[in-house]
């Protein structure tokens, strides 16, 4: 996986000017927080078992997503570029 950085370069690169890098991470972490939260409060992931097994995948990989996050391995960022005149 690339870097927010790296798509920036290559956003530069290819000859575009980077108008707004913004780093989204913490945010986006606090909602999937949110989100596990919820779903061991309410119960879901045994409703999943029983409807939809690939919900309980996706649910049971809210810790991976999370671990990403705060170690750093993953980001969520706004790149914003245009062309060049």
């Amino acid at each position: 996986m690339a870097t927010r950085a790296d798509y920036a370069r290559w956003m530069t690169d290819g000859g575009l000017r980077v108008t707004y890098n913004e780093d989204w991470t913490d945010r986006v972490a606090r909602t999937w927080e949110i989100c596990k939260q919820r779903v061991q409060r309410s119960g879901v992931r045994h409703i999943a078992k029983v409807l939809d097994r690939e919900q309980v995948d996706f649910i049971d990989g809210f810790d991976t997503l999370l671990n990403a996050y705060r170690s750093g391995a993953m980001q969520y960022g706004a790149i914003v570029a245009e062309k060049q005149a």
